[in-house]
């Protein structure tokens, strides 16, 4: 008798069934939902990457922005000081100086690197970035043109811009 229960099972087992063709038939309904749910996903993450680049942009564009104001304020304060005969802060008013233009050249070389980015340009592909920020880039170049203090490094804290305007002009 235990033979034959054996039988059976192993007859049960082997024999033809219509489970396996409904499991498979649901695993590819389950692997289709889960595609389209993937894809949903990564069209959102598109998205939202495209907003926090342009997050990003306005973020640097207002610090350039005031950045430069620092600039001119630290410019004004220490022209009135060298009007002065024998002032005592003309030294700090030159660090402050320095330390404002060091500020809004930096932060307008890394905007420029931000908008030479591939990745940046590939989200806004129908923006004239050379319409919009030529003006701001050829003004930090002539104030880092124009600044005669001894800055370590000063040649080469416009390189992202540089290259953005020798690639603007080509086009």
């Amino acid at each position: 008798m235990f033979q034959y229960c054996h039988e059976c099972i192993n007859e049960y087992i082997n024999a033809p069934s219509w489970i396996t063709p409904i499991a498979q038939s649901i695993t590819a309904l389950v692997a289709i939902f889960a595609l389209s749910v993937a894809w949903k996903n990564l069209r959102g993450l598109k998205r939202t990457q495209s907003l926090q680049a342009q997050m990003n942009l306005i973020s640097l564009e207002n610090e350039v922005r005031k950045n430069y104001l620092m600039l001119k304020i630290a410019n004004q304060k220490y022209s009135e000081e060298t009007q002065i005969s024998n002032s005592k802060n003309i030294l700090m008013l030159s660090i402050e100086k320095t330390n404002a233009f060091e500020l809004y050249v930096s932060t307008a070389d890394k905007l420029a690197a931000l908008i030479a980015s591939e990745f940046l340009t590939g989200q806004f592909e129908k923006r004239n970035w050379k319409d919009e920020y030529l003006a701001i880039f050829k003004k930090v170049k002539e104030y880092h043109q124009g600044e005669d203090s001894i800055i370590p490094g000063k040649d080469q804290m416009i390189n992202n811009i540089n290259k953005l305007l020798i690639e603007w002009s080509k086009s």
